[in-house]
């Protein structure tokens, strides 16, 4: 579609018929642990997270069925190599792209995750035994499926939660451990694969602290009324 570019996805091509669309990974591209991303974190999230019934009852969501119908015949991922793969539909579906790039709530975990880590806490992968100590903890019995998909699995809109602390991702900067409550803090990813026109790494900043507020007024007490800076920007 007009508008639309690679971006973890380094490009893509689709049929004359819109019904098949050929996507090419980035080679070298890595998580934030600096584990390599491959086409195995694509099939991993189609056919362990989507293809689990504890997980996903219906099936893939309506953005990976023909004409984004609920009850649209599911799309076919075909895994090419390391790098390349396709997801076909059974008839045209020309908006496609739009929707897993601009239509509602989307990121790159819909269709990428780090199978390296979540394999970890899935039974296709890892004995229900081996999960025992994180189920108790989490006061669970044998549910892995609520482990998995409330605790382990962080997708892109989790990033603040204190539940992902840690968790690879492919974004500018990495949940951290703070050193005290109440803030967050967010480092550099230093396998981010972005640079800038002089070929320097990104993101230029290397932390983002955030201290967290109950309400607008505490917001306000912890402005500095002197220079106007601590509140995220500048008056005079």
């Amino acid at each position: 579609m007009q508008g639309i570019q690679g971006n973890v996805l380094k490009s893509f091509e689709v049929s004359d018929d819109n019904t098949v669309f050929t996507f090419k990974m980035r080679e070298g591209l890595k998580w934030s642990d600096g584990e390599p991303v491959t086409t195995e974190d694509v099939r991993f999230t189609w056919e362990n997270i989507y293809g689990n019934e504890k997980l996903f009852a219906t099936g893939v969501p309506a953005r990976f069925r023909t004409g984004y119908d609920p009850a649209g015949d599911p799309m076919t991922l075909d895994i090419m190599d390391d790098y390349n793969f396709t997801l076909t539909s059974t008839g045209p579906y020309g908006g496609f792209l739009r929707n897993i790039t601009i239509e509602g709530w989307n990121g790159y975990t819909e269709l990428i995750n780090p199978a390296h880590v979540l394999k970890q806490w899935h039974p296709d992968f890892t004995p229900i035994e081996d999960m025992k100590a994180d189920l108790e903890a989490n006061n669970l019995t044998d549910e892995w499926w609520q482990l998995f998909s409330q605790q382990k699995r962080c997708q892109s809109w989790d990033v603040t939660r204190a539940r992902c602390i840690g968790y690879p991702t492919l974004t500018p900067w990495i949940s951290v451990q703070p050193e005290s409550p109440g803030i967050m803090v967010f480092e550099r990813n230093p396998y981010y694969f972005k640079v800038d026109t002089e070929g320097k790494q990104l993101p230029y900043i290397d932390k983002i602290v955030s201290v967290q507020v109950e309400d607008v007024e505490m917001v306000n007490q912890r402005c500095c009324p002197a220079t106007w800076t601590s509140c995220g920007r500048a008056r005079r």
